[in-house]
């Protein structure tokens, strides 16, 4: 028997925002894009849109990674999955913000 301590997924489906982006160092590199993704609600008997998503996506792994820049594009539909990675960064106020970025891979 097996005993799970812990479990950090997600799978997404969603559109593209922008064309993904090559970011970090040489030695640290990543692409990054946005993803949208619309939850519905049904009301009176019809479908009806209520609200758009926006997920930060990252990607790491380098065959992964080189694959995402080179073919995906904005308004793909793509489905990511990965783990949701919080953290938090400093603005120029010294104010800080809370992340929310989902690793795929």
């Amino acid at each position: 028997m097996h005993c799970i301590l812990g479990l950090n997924q997600v799978t997404l489906l969603g559109r593209v925002g922008a064309d993904p982006q090559l970011k970090g160092t040489d030695k640290h590199p990543v692409v990054t894009f946005s993803l949208a993704t619309n939850s519905n609600i049904k009301m009176e008997g019809d479908w009806i849109r209520q609200k758009t998503d926006w997920h930060r996506i990252s990607v790491f792994k380098p065959f992964l990674r080189d694959s995402v820049h080179a073919n995906i594009k904005k308004g793909s539909r793509v489905l990511i999955s990965g783990k949701i990675l919080y953290g938090g960064i400093v603005d120029a106020n010294g104010q800080t913000h809370q992340t929310t970025t989902i690793v795929a891979g």
